[in-house]
């Protein structure tokens, strides 16, 4: 019970504290997709029509446990994340920081989403409930082994060619410019998504492990690099994801389009050196040259 404002019980480790409102997607990625867009301000895709600054954030941790959490994520933007986007780097040699931050990613969307799972999933509820124990006794160090579940991470480029299939139009806005995350499940499975630029993290919750990954599991410590194989299902759930994203942005005013398009002839010279045009250029010849289109 809260004792006073912003007093509160610290959903990591218990601890009655002072709360702070914390965001569940890292902020260093989306202040990487400012720095590198035509445009300083993020649209999410469940409102586009209106520009931010910053994404939502929860009352969710301590200050101990939120600076737990920043170690991680500093050194996973140092070590993989930047050096991946600005220098193209493919192969990542990594300690005991890669785990800990993706079991992080996978527990704070759990715990933020996991009440509304339950009203409409009861009877798959338990399976988070119970990935959940595991992950905080791991995060908080009171165990070494993060429990039977598997966590895998999977490195996006431009596609080109996937022999005949169709992919989603401007995909690639989706996934190489923009955050998402999700409690995804089936009949019989449940696993956590999470999308950062160029990057996707799937944590196994039922089953714990899966079949079909090659290259992409993080252990306690080792290299990660592409090529690397997904089961099928995960090429289907990503672009069907990325159609759901791409439908909502393509909901954007008319108004808010004339903005965007002012904003960037303001400043030419940021929107050329963007990755976002970088993406709209691709997205403009795949469509012409690989897919024939002659509009």
């Amino acid at each position: 019970m809260a004792k006073g404002k912003n007093i509160g019980k610290c959903e990591l480790c218990g601890q009655v504290s002072k709360i702070i409102k914390s965001h569940v997607i890292p902020k260093f990625a989306i202040d990487w997709l400012k720095r590198t867009s035509a445009t300083p301000y993020i649209r999410q895709g469940l409102n586009p029509n209106v520009p931010k600054q910053d994404i939502r954030k929860v009352p969710l941790l301590c200050a101990g446990c939120e600076r737990l959490f920043s170690t991680w994520e500093g050194q996973f933007a140092r070590k993989l994340f930047i050096p991946f986007q600005e220098k193209g780097q493919q192969s990542f040699s990594y300690g005991g920081w890669l785990l800990p931050f993706t079991v992080s990613l996978a527990w704070r969307l759990a715990t933020v989403g996991v009440d509304n799972f339950r009203r409409n999933n009861a009877e798959l509820a338990e399976y988070i409930d119970k990935a959940l124990d595991c992950w905080r006794t791991f995060l908080l160090g009171h165990s070494k082994d993060s429990g039977p579940y598997e966590h895998h991470l999977f490195f996006l480029d431009y596609i080109a060619d996937v022999h005949g299939a169709a992919l989603p139009d401007k995909i690639h806005w989706y996934l190489l410019r923009s955050v998402d995350a999700t409690i995804a499940f089936g009949s019989r499975t449940v696993f956590i998504y999470f999308l950062l630029p160029g990057l996707v993290f799937w944590s196994c919750v039922r089953p714990p492990e899966q079949a079909g990954w090659k290259g992409t599991r993080i252990l306690e410590q080792g290299t990660i690099a592409p090529p690397q194989i997904a089961p099928s299902e995960f090429g289907d759930f990503l672009i069907n994801r990325a159609q759901e994203a791409i439908e909502r942005v393509g909901q954007m005013s008319d108004i808010q389009r004339a903005k965007i398009a002012d904003t960037m002839l303001k400043g030419p010279a940021r929107s050329i050196r963007s990755r976002s045009f970088e993406v709209f250029l691709f997205e403009y010849l795949r469509r012409r040259v690989w897919e024939g289109d002659d509009k």
